[in-house]
C-alpha cells in the first residue's frame, strides 16, 4: 500500500529538456573529457535548465510502439503509466548531438565526412520511429574564421550536412581554444531550440488525439493526455500552460465515476495532479493563494471517498500524505522567498498530516485486530513483478468494472493489506510529522501549539518505548503547566514521566516525579500517592521500587505499561552497584513538589544595633509523615550561614512533619559591621532528606533569584508554633532582601523659616538641634539645595551662606560641624539662602554623627563577637518652600505737559514716574531708591533730592509711586535709543533685623531727537476771565548757521488774541529773538491756548543768496516744548 500512494520520484522533480550527447570518449580522451566537464558540471543557476546523458553511439533507445490510428476498438486499462514519465525524462531523448573530430582542412576529408555520416546513421537507426531531434557538432583544433570568409569550410559544410541529410541549423563547430565555456554556453541555447521543438512536436501529436475520443469508453484518456500535455509544456519551461493543462486534467478526473475498484486509482492520480498545480503555484507562478485554494478544494472533493470500509486506513494514509506533500512543497516556497504569516505556514499542514496518520493506527487496530489469527495468504497478491497504471491493486491490474474479476482474490488481496499494516509501527510515521509541525511553529512563534505537540511526540515516543525521549519532550512542556497550575493536565504528563524513569530505572527522574505526584496539585488518590511515597524510601534505603500503575487518558492507546510489568533489570544492577551514599541534588524551584518552602525577613531593614530576624516556613502535602535530617539557609554572606543550619536525628524532632503541616523556623543572628548599608539576601534553601546509613540523600534546593519579587507589605500572618497553629500558606509573603542601616537618629532637628521667600533677600533658615544620646559626638549637618527633574535654572541661582550681609563664598551645598552634645543640650545655626529668581526650592538636610560605648547582645565585627561598638547615626528630610518676587517695577516717561512721551528732544526736560506694587504677604519696608544713569551727568535730576523718607507697603496690592524730573543735556550725543540706567532699591522685610536688600532695577529705553532751535514761553500758573494775559515766546537759534524762520499763530475760539499771526525772523548762531503777544480769555477752565506754528526754517546755501527751505518742521516738537493749555479762573466779585 505504501509503494501505491507514494509520490514518485519523477514527479516531484522539474522536467528538463533530455539532451543526449554521443561520440564523447570521456574515458581515455582528455579533450573529451573537458567538453562534457563543462557541460555537466557547476550549472549555475543563471544556466539554462538542460539535462545531459553521456551514451554511445550505438545506444539502443526505447522502441517506438506503432501509432494507432483509430480508437474505435481501444479501451483503456488505466489512468496514468508509471513507466511514462520516467520514460521521457531519463530515456528518449529531445535532442541527440553526435559530437566528431573533423576540421575543414583535414586531408582525408572524404574518408573522415562518410565516416561522420555514418555515425549519424547509426543514430538515426536507433531512434527509428521517434521524432527526436539529431545534431553534429564538429571538434576542430583551431578557432574558424568569421562566416563568410572561409570558402572552403562554407563548402565542405554544405556537403557535410547533404551527406548526413541535416539542415544548417543542426551543425555547429566546437574549437578546443581558452574560451571553451563560452562555447558551451552558446551550444546549450541551440540544443535547448532544438529540444523544444521537439516537446512542441510531441504536444501537438497528443492533442491530435483528442479528435478520437470519446467520454463513453475513452473517459480515462481525457485527463490522460491533458496530463501528457502539461508535462510536455513543463518541458519546455511554459509554466502557464502547464498549470491550464493540469487542471483541466484534473477537473476530468473529477469528472470519473468512482466505485470500490478504481476508487484508490482516482484518489493516486488526482493528488499527482493536485501536486503539480500547487508546486507551480508555489515555487514558478508566485501564487502562494491559488496553491493553498486548489488543495483546500482537493481535500474536500477527495475527504469522504473512502473506498472499501474494510482499508479506511488507507483513505487516512492517503490524506496524510497529502498534508506531507503540501506541507513540503509550502516550506520549500518559504525558503525561497515567500512570506507566510502565523495563522497560514507548513506547521498547520504537518499538524494535520501527522492527525491523519494517527487515525490511520485507529483505524488498522481497529479492523485489522480480528485477522491476527489468520494466516498471510499464499500466493501473495501482493507480489507483482511491476506495475503499468498508478494506484491499481497489484492482484487485478488493468481492471476498470465495477465489480472485482475474483472476489476470492480481492479478500485476499485486502487481507494482505490489512496484515501488512499490523507490521507497521505507526509512531515511527507520526514522530516525523510532528517533528515538522513543532520545527514550524517555533519559527512562527506559536508556543502553545508548539507545546501541544511536543507532548504528542512524546506520546509517539512512549508507544515506540523509546523512553528517554519521553523524558526529555515532557520537561520541556511541564513548566508551562506547572505555572498555571493545570492540576489534571499536569497530573497525567508527569505520570508518563514517572513510568518512563521506573522503565529507564532513572533515579533522579523517578524522585523528581514522585514529589509532584505527592503534591497538592496531584489529582491522584490517596492510595497511589501512599505507594509512591513508599517507593520513594526504598529506593533512598536502596531496595527495589515496586511498580506503580497510574492512569493516564493521553497514553490510553496502545500502553505498553501494564500491571504486570516485571522490574527493570537496571534497577538490580543500579542497587547492586551501590556501596556509598550517593547525594542527588533536585532543584525545587521548577517543581511543584510535596514540601514547599518560603522564607523572609521579618522587616525590610535592619538597624545595626539589632539582631536579624529570618523565617522559613515549611509545607507538606504528602499523605504520610516524614522526616528530614537538615534545614539549612544559604546568605550571600557566608560568615551567617552556621547561625542558619537545623540538623535532626530521625524521630520526632524539629524536623519531623506530618501529613498537611506547616511549620515556621525562625533565625536570629547579629549583624557584621562589615555589611552597613549592604543589602543581606537569601540564595538558597535546602533541605536534606534520607539518612547516612542508606543508599541516597536527597538534597533539596530552593533557589531564591534576584528576579523574583520581595513583598513589603504588612504582615498578616499570625504567629505558628512548631507544635500548633494553622495559616493560610498563600498569605505567607516572601521578602527574600533585608538592608542594614545605620541606627536611627535620636537628634530631634527643627527648622524654622518663615516662608514664602522673596526675591534677592537673604532668607534665613534656623536650626535648633536638640540631642536625646548620652553622648552625641562629630555632629555634622550637610545642607544642600535639591535640583529640580525639569528645570535647573533656580539651582543656578540660588545659593547658601552663613553670613546674610555678603553671603561669603556662596555655595550649592553647605556643611556644617557642630561638635558634640550631651542628653537635652541645645544648639541654634542659622543658614541663609539667597535666590535671584523666583522658583520652588527644596532643601536636603543630612545630619550625622558617633556614638561611642554602645552596648548590645552580641555584635559580630570581622565574624568576632564584640561587647562595646561605635557606630555611626544618620537621618535625612527635606524642606520645601516657594521663593515669590517681592514687588514689580514700571517706569512711565512723561512730558511737563504730564503726557506719555517714548521720546525727547535735547536740552527738553521730562519726568518719569517710577511705581513699586508689593506681591508679597509679608509687609515690604523701603528705606530708599535712587536713579542710577549709565554715565554720570547724562540725565541730570532738575534741582531736587532723590533720597527720601522710609516707607512700608503693608499689605499686597499697596504701591509706591515717585517723580523724577530729568532733563536731557545739549552735550549729549543723538543716538537712535539711550539706556535711561538702573532704578535701585533698598528694602526688607518690615520689623526684621537682617541686613537689607538691594535690587536693582533695568528702566526702560528712550529716543533722543535733535532741533535746531529752542522756544519757551513765560505763561502764569493760571488767568482771569476777561483780564489780559502777558506772553513772551522767546526763540534761540541752537545751531552754527544762520537761520531764517518763518513762523505764526493760529487762533482760537476761547481767546482773544493780540501780536503777530505771521512773521519771518532772522536768527544768527546762538542769537534769539522774541515775541510778544497778549491772550484775553473768553471761556472758564482748562482752555487750549492759540498754537503756536513754525511753518518752516530755511538757511542760506554757501555763494547763493537764495532762501530754500532746509528742515521740515515737527510740530510735535513744540507742543512738548510750549504749553498748549491753560486754567481760566472767573473773575472775582467787587
Amino acid at each position: 500500500m505504501a509503494n501505491s500512494i507514494t509520490l514518485p520520484n519523477e514527479l516531484q522533480c522539474c522536467p528538463k529538456p533530455f539532451v543526449v550527447l554521443t561520440g564523447l570518449d570521456i574515458t581515455y580522451n582528455a579533450v573529451h573529457k573537458t567538453i562534457w566537464d563543462a557541460f555537466s558540471n557547476n550549472r549555475r543557476p543563471d544556466r539554462l535548465q538542460v539535462k545531459f546523458a553521456c551514451l554511445p553511439g550505438d545506444h539502443a533507445f526505447p522502441r517506438c510502439k506503432t501509432k494507432r490510428s483509430s480508437y474505435d476498438w481501444y479501451i483503456p486499462k488505466g489512468l496514468l503509466k508509471t513507466k511514462w514519465m520516467t520514460k521521457h525524462l531519463n530515456e528518449i531523448p529531445a535532442l541527440v548531438v553526435v559530437f566528431f573530430e573533423l576540421d575543414w582542412d583535414e586531408l582525408a576529408w572524404r574518408e573522415r565526412h562518410l565516416a561522420c555520416a555514418s555515425r549519424v546513421q547509426v543514430v538515426r537507426t536507433s531512434l527509428q520511429g521517434r521524432t527526436t531531434k539529431v545534431a553534429v557538432v564538429l571538434i576542430q583544433k583551431s578557432t574558424p574564421l568569421p562566416p563568410g570568409e572561409d570558402m572552403v569550410a562554407a563548402e565542405r559544410a554544405a556537403a557535410l550536412c547533404s551527406a548526413c541529410d541535416l539542415s544548417s541549423k543542426s551543425l555547429f563547430v566546437l574549437p578546443h581554444s581558452d574560451h571553451l565555456l563560452g562555447y558551451i554556453v552558446r551550444l546549450e541555447s541551440a540544443f535547448v531550440e532544438l529540444a523544444q521543438t521537439y516537446y512542441h512536436s510531441e504536444l501537438r501529436r497528443v492533442k491530435a488525439h483528442k479528435e478520437f475520443l470519446n467520454k463513453t469508453t475513452h473517459q480515462l484518456l481525457f485527463p490522460r493526455h491533458q496530463f501528457k500535455i502539461a508535462f510536455f509544456s513543463e518541458f519546455m519551461q511554459d509554466a502557464s500552460t502547464a498549470l491550464k493543462h493540469y487542471r483541466q486534467s484534473y477537473t476530468h478526473i473529477h469528472e470519473l465515476r468512482s466505485h470500490a475498484t478504481n476508487n484508490l486509482e482516482v484518489k493516486v492520480v488526482g493528488g499527482f495532479v493536485n501536486y503539480k498545480i500547487c508546486s507551480l503555484c508555489f515555487l514558478k507562478l508566485n501564487a502562494p493563494l491559488d496553491a493553498i485554494n486548489q488543495f483546500q478544494r482537493h481535500v474536500e472533493q477527495f475527504k469522504y471517498q473512502f473506498g472499501n470500509p474494510d482499508l479506511m486506513f488507507e483513505h487516512c494514509a492517503w490524506l496524510s500524505q497529502q498534508y506531507l506533500l503540501f506541507a513540503d512543497l509550502f516550506s520549500n516556497a518559504i525558503e525561497q522567498g515567500l512570506s507566510a504569516i502565523q495563522t497560514q505556514h507548513p506547521g498547520f499542514y504537518y499538524q494535520q498530516a501527522a492527525h491523519y496518520a494517527t487515525l490511520r493506527r485507529q483505524h488498522a487496530l481497529s479492523l485489522c485486530v480480528s485477522i491476527e489469527s489468520l494466516n498471510y495468504p499464499s500466493p501473495d497478491p501482493l507480489a507483482a513483478e511491476s506495475m503499468d497504471f498508478f494506484g491499481q491493486r497489484p492482484w487485478r491490474q488493468g481492471h476498470q468494472r465495477i465489480d472485482p474479476p475474483d472476489v476470492a482474490m480481492e479478500n485476499d488481496g485486502i487481507l494482505a493489506l490489512q496484515k501488512q499494516e499490523l507490521q507497521l509501527d505507526h509512531s515511527w510515521i507520526i514522530i516525523p510529522l510532528i517533528s515538522s509541525a513543532v520545527t514550524q511553529f517555533k519559527k512562527f512563534h506559536c508556543p502553545r501549539l508548539k507545546r501541544h505537540l511536543t507532548i504528542k511526540m512524546a506520546i509517539e515516543y512512549y508507544h515506540a518505548e523509546d523512553y528517554s525521549k519521553v523524558i526529555v519532550l515532557l520537561c520541556r512542556a511541564t513548566p508551562a503547566y506547572r505555572e498555571s497550575r493545570w492540576c489534571s493536565i499536569l497530573t497525567q504528563l508527569v505520570s508518563i514521566i514517572f513510568q518512563c524513569s521506573y522503565m529507564l530505572a532513572d533515579v533522579q527522574n523517578y524522585l523528581t516525579s514522585s514529589f509532584e505526584l505527592l503534591s497538592s496539585l496531584s489529582q491522584l488518590p490517596s492510595a497511589k500517592k501512599k505507594l509512591i511515597q513508599e517507593n520513594m524510601f526504598l529506593i533512598l534505603c536502596g531496595k527495589l521500587p515496586k511498580y506503580v500503575t497510574l492512569p493516564s487518558e493521553i497514553v490510553s492507546q496502545n500502553n505498553k505499561v501494564c500491571d504486570n510489568v516485571v522490574v527493570p533489570p537496571a534497577w538490580e544492577d543500579l542497587t547492586a552497584s551501590l556501596e556509598n551514599p550517593r547525594t542527588l541534588h533536585v532543584e525545587m524551584t521548577s517543581l511543584v513538589p510535596f514540601v514547599e518552602c518560603k522564607a523572609r525577613f521579618s522587616q525590610p531593614e535592619f538597624s545595626i544595633d539589632t539582631c536579624i530576624c529570618m523565617e522559613v516556613f515549611i509545607r507538606i502535602t504528602c499523605p504520610e509523615p516524614i522526616q528530614f535530617i537538615e534545614l539549612s539557609v544559604g546568605l550571600n554572606n557566608f560568615d551567617y550561614d552556621s547561625a542558619c543550619i537545623i540538623s535532626d536525628t530521625p524521630g520526632h524532632g524539629a524536623l519531623y512533619y506530618k501529613s498537611q503541616e506547616i511549620r515556621k523556623h525562625v533565625f536570629e543572628f547579629p549583624v557584621d559591621l562589615q555589611d552597613l548599608y549592604k543589602s543581606i539576601q537569601v540564595k538558597n534553601v535546602t533541605l536534606k532528606l534520607g539518612s547516612e546509613t542508606g543508599r541516597y540523600i536527597l538534597q533539596l534546593n530552593w533557589l531564591k533569584t534576584d528576579n523574583e519579587i520581595d513583598h513589603e507589605e504588612s504582615d498578616i500572618i499570625n504567629e505558628i508554633h512548631s507544635n500548633q497553629g494553622t495559616v493560610d500558606w498563600e498569605s505567607i509573603k516572601e521578602r527574600k532582601s533585608t538592608n542594614v542601616v545605620e541606627r536611627k537618629s535620636r537628634l530631634d532637628v527643627q527648622v524654622h523659616h518663615s516662608s514664602p521667600a522673596l526675591t534677592n533677600e537673604a532668607f534665613p533658615l534656623t536650626f535648633v538641634i536638640t540631642s536625646e544620646e548620652d553622648l552625641a559626638e562629630n555632629i555634622n549637618i550637610l545642607i544642600t539645595l535639591k535640583p529640580d527633574d525639569h528645570d535647573d535654572s533656580f539651582l543656578q541661582a540660588a545659593h547658601l551662606s552663613v553670613d546674610c550681609d555678603s553671603l561669603v563664598r556662596p555655595s550649592k551645598t553647605l556643611e556644617m560641624e557642630l561638635g558634640c552634645l550631651k542628653r537635652k543640650e541645645k544648639l541654634k545655626r542659622t543658614v541663609y539662602i539667597r535666590s535671584s529668581v523666583p522658583g520652588a526650592a527644596t532643601v536636603t538636610v543630612q545630619t550625622q554623627y558617633n556614638v561611642s560605648n554602645l552596648s548590645v547582645q552580641s555584635v559580630l565585627v570581622a565574624g568576632k563577637q564584640l561587647k562595646m561598638i561605635s557606630c555611626p547615626s544618620k537621618s535625612s528630610f527635606n524642606i520645601c518652600f516657594d521663593v515669590v518676587e517681592p514687588f514689580s517695577f514700571t517706569a512711565h516717561l512723561m512730558s511737563m505737559n504730564m503726557e506719555s512721551i517714548s521720546s525727547v528732544y535735547l536740552g527738553q526736560s521730562f519726568l518719569m514716574l517710577a511705581s513699586l506694587t508689593t506681591h508679597s504677604v509679608w509687609p515690604i519696608e523701603v528705606q530708599s531708591s535712587q536713579h542710577n544713569p549709565p554715565v554720570e551727568g547724562v540725565f541730570s535730576a532738575m534741582s531736587y533730592s532723590q533720597n527720601d523718607e522710609v516707607s512700608v507697603l503693608a499689605s499686597e496690592g499697596e504701591s509706591l509711586v515717585k517723580c523724577l524730573a530729568l532733563v536731557v543735556p545739549d552735550s549729549m550725543e543723538k543716538t537712535d535709543t539711550a539706556e535711561l540706567g538702573l532704578y535701585t532699591v533698598r528694602w526688607k522685610r518690615y520689623g526684621s533685623k537682617n541686613c537689607t536688600t538691594e535690587t536693582s532695577l533695568k528702566l526702560p529705553t528712550l529716543t533722543i531727537r535733535s532741533f535746531p532751535i529752542s522756544i519757551d514761553a513765560n505763561f502764569p500758573a493760571y488767568g482771569v476771565l476777561r483780564k489780559s494775559i502777558k506772553v513772551t515766546y522767546n526763540i534761540t537759534n541752537k545751531s552754527k548757521d544762520f537761520k531764517i524762520i518763518e513762523a505764526g499763530f493760529e487762533s482760537v475760539e476761547a481767546f482773544m488774541f493780540s501780536g503777530p499771526k505771521q512773521t519771518k525772523i532772522f536768527l544768527s548762531p546762538f542769537d534769539s529773538h522774541s515775541i510778544k503777544c497778549i491772550f484775553i480769555p473768553l471761556a472758564l477752565g482748562y482752555q487750549a491756548l492759540p498754537k503756536m506754528q513754525i511753518r518752516g526754517i530755511y538757511q542760506q546755501h554757501k555763494g547763493s543768496t537764495e532762501l530754500v527751505q532746509k528742515e521740515n518742521i515737527d510740530n510735535f516738537c513744540l507742543h512738548c516744548l510750549i504749553p498748549t493749555h491753560l486754567y481760566i479762573k472767573p473773575m472775582l466779585s467787587g
